[in-house]
């Protein structure tokens, strides 16, 4: 409260609950706020990308810091024809090193989550601790709908722009 009460820019990453009071206290003074709520966040990517430049900036997107980064890539569409070629360079990089997450809490969400999936069918390529590419993912598996907030990054094929559009914005 006094933070809100005193500040003149707030920038507030937590729960979303939290985050509306942030924003109602911010909003009673007419101060600035920005808020961080978590999230899965989603890249599309579309048929006629450039290949080599796509699979670098997803990847690094998703994994960089061990994925943890509020705007870390959690799920990825990809155009069909481009899909299979895509996935592929993209497991060749899940050798880079990766570094440790950071509690033992996140360690236990992150395999719960991949445990879901396998047990779900989920196709995984990689190794965690480490980077994991996922196939194969249930729409509603976890991994698919709760924040990781880890270096795995499930990938589905996709029909259209539109197509990963809406599924980015479900």
């Amino acid at each position: 409260q006094w933070v809100v009460d005193q500040a003149d820019h707030i920038v507030f990453i937590g729960s979303v609950a939290t985050g509306k009071k942030v924003a109602q206290r911010a909003a009673e003074r007419l101060v600035s706020v920005s808020l961080e709520l978590g999230g899965k966040d989603a890249a599309i990517v579309l048929a006629d990308c450039d290949l080599d430049r796509t699979v670098a900036g997803v990847f690094w997107g998703a994994m960089a810091n061990s994925g943890q980064n509020c705007a870390a890539i959690e799920r990825c569409y990809v155009e069909r024809p481009l899909y299979n070629e895509f996935v592929k360079r993209l497991k060749q990089l899940t050798n880079v090193p990766i570094a440790p997450v950071a509690t033992a809490a996140q360690d236990q969400l992150i395999r719960r989550h991949l445990d879901e999936a396998m047990g779900r069918g989920a196709t995984v390529h990689g190794s965690y601790p480490g980077a994991v590419i996922l196939e194969n993912v249930p729409e509603d598996a976890l991994i698919a709908r709760e924040e990781t907030f880890g270096p795995v990054l499930p990938v589905w094929p996709i029909d259209s722009a539109e197509a990963g559009i809406a599924k980015a914005n479900a």
